[in-house]
This record gives C-alpha cells, structure tokens and sequence, in this order.
C-alpha cells in the first residue's frame, strides 16, 4: 500500500484508511485479492506444464506427522480460493474457462477498434480498449479530409484516455488539430521529441497551404498550438506509467527505423497483457537510422500492425545510394 499512497500523495499521517486510498486511485481489488489471483494463476500453469510439476505438486511426504493442529497447506488455500471463485480442479483443462474464473484479478479485458486503416490503405486510427482505459493509437487524415470518418471517431473522443502518435505526418496525426479544437478531445498525449517538432511544423505546412488555395476551416493555427500543447514528450525507452483508470499500465516508446521519431509503442500491463502497436516500420539498418529492436518484441499477447509494405522489393544499399547520387550530383 505504501506505493500506491505515495502515488496518491496522501500520507501515513493523514489516517486515511487503505480503502479510501485504493478509491481515489480506482483500484477495486486489495493486495490480499490481488496475491490470490496470482496463487490461482501459477495453480493453473503448474497443471498446464506436464507429468512432472504435476507428480510434485502432488507428493506428499510419508510418515506421521506431529502431534497438533493440521498445518494449512498451499494446496488446501488453493482448493478454497477455487471454491470461492465457482471453478473446480479439472477446469484448468480449459484455459479460457480458468482465467475467466480469476478474470476480476488477473486477466485484463482486451478491445480493439479500427476507425480507419483496416482492409485498405486509409490511414491509421484505432481505439485500444484494455479494461476500462481507452487508448487511441494514431489518428491519421489524408488529404481528402473525409468526413464520414470523422463522424465514427467523433462518437469515442470524451471516452478517450490517451492518445499515441507514433509518426509525424498527417497520416498519422492529421486530425487532431480538429479533434482538440472542434471536437473536445481532452486527454494526455504522448509522442516522443522528433514527432512533437516536426508533427507541428508539418500541420502548419498542411493548413496553410489549403488556406491559400481554398477557404479552410476544418481547424486553424490556434488548433494546432492547442493540440501539441497537449503533447507530452517522450525519449526511446522511457516508460510512463499511466494514472487512474489505467494504474497498472505502461507505455515505452521504441524505434521503429522508418522515420526520425517514429515509434513502435509498448504497452504492458504490470504482470499481465503485452501490447506491441508497430506500423510502418523499418528492421533493416539504413545510413541515417537504425533499424527496429525485434528481439525486444518477443512473443507479445497482441501485436498490432499492418502489411502496407509486405510485397515491396527494396533494393541493394549500394543501387539506392547511386540513385541518389545521380539525382542530386556532387
């Protein structure tokens, strides 16, 4: 508890009793729940794992035992917590079955929404919902500014918690001058420094050249300043960890090699979910930037990506340096 009221700046002194601190931080479990949960959850990979953990988890040492009350065994708390949850002990067989069982404790409730960017190539926006805590992944515009996507992604915006931008175009972060400025959105976002810098400078570039050719109010400069105002500024591998509805979650920005700033976005829940989001981004190392850290994106519980690139040929270093140089001579 000493942790979550330290996160909650209320201190020891000031007597609050250790419920009304996991209120104020939208904590509805306690650590004797939270600790059951995780007896459950190795309970279940135990059994999952074969003859042997089995045989042990089994054995009972031979001889008489001393005189006295019985000890409370492991076994016996788990065969109680399994009887208080409604689950039996061949319900382990059935893996969904078990950590729905424990689901209040355990395992998060993951959701995922594609506004825009699935089964075609319109730009990225989609919500991640884990839990309660609604996150959204890029909010992308082309140059149409169509508006029937705008009118799906208007009805989730006062419901949004987060926001992270993973590229600095307007493909990726075209809308949200309009969705700060027009449409209310209210909620921390997080991109890392290059994005912040040259996301704003592409947006100013992008309104005024539409305000010289047309008449433009989709949003106006005064938007855009108060759309990366919100921006909150991140390196490569810092970690974040999110407050409120979200307590328990985290993000990190990685590289992902395609672009100066551009991101691959780590979202972990504190022993639970892995989330990788990764678009567009590059393995191979380029002159100017390396490429993305796979070995560090093993094996999540959802990766979030696209195949924009799949079929494309790229070719030799050495081809594409001699175009280059042919285009712009010494």
């Amino acid at each position: 508890m000493d942790g979550i009221r330290r996160g909650a700046r209320i201190s020891r002194l000031e007597k609050r009793r250790n419920e009304d601190v996991r209120r104020i931080m939208n904590m509805e479990e306690s650590v004797i729940a939270r600790i059951e949960s995780r007896q459950l959850q190795w309970y279940g990979h135990v059994k999952w794992k074969g003859r042997w953990p089995n045989v042990l988890l089994q054995w009972s040492p031979a001889g008489r035992k001393k005189r006295g009350r019985p000890r409370n065994s492991w076994r016996a708390g788990i065969l109680r917590m399994m009887n208080d949850k409604g689950l039996n002990e061949q319900d382990w067989n059935d893996r969904r079955r078990w950590k729905m069982g424990i689901k209040d404790t355990m395992t998060s409730i993951i959701k995922l929404h594609a506004i825009s960017g699935a089964m075609d190539e319109s730009p990225p926006c989609y919500i991640l919902q884990v839990d309660d805590f609604r996150i959204l992944l890029d909010c992308g515009w082309d140059e149409n500014f169509d508006q029937e996507f705008m009118k799906e992604l208007k009805r989730y915006v006062h419901q949004i918690d987060a926001v992270l931008l993973s590229y600095p175009d307007p493909l990726h972060l075209g809308a949200l001058p309009y969705l700060v400025g027009k449409c209310g959105l209210n909620c921390p976002i997080y991109a890392t420094i290059p994005v912040y810098k040259m996301g704003q400078m592409f947006m100013y570039d992008l309104y005024q050249s539409r305000h010289n050719m047309e008449e433009f109010d989709l949003f106006t400069l005064d938007d855009v300043d108060a759309a990366f105002d919100k921006i909150v500024q991140l390196k490569y591998n810092q970690s974040v960890p999110m407050k409120g509805k979200g307590y328990g979650l985290t993000i990190t920005p990685l590289p992902a090699g395609h672009m100066i700033g551009g991101t691959i976005w780590k979202i972990v829940k504190v022993g639970e979910e892995d989330i990788v989001y990764a678009v567009d981004f590059n393995h191979k190392k380029e002159r100017h930037l390396n490429g993305c850290e796979l070995e560090r994106l093993q094996r999540p519980s959802l990766l979030i990506t696209d195949a924009f690139n799949a079929t494309y040929q790229q070719a030799r270093r050495r081809t594409r340096d001699e175009k280059l140089m042919s285009v712009y001579p010494a």
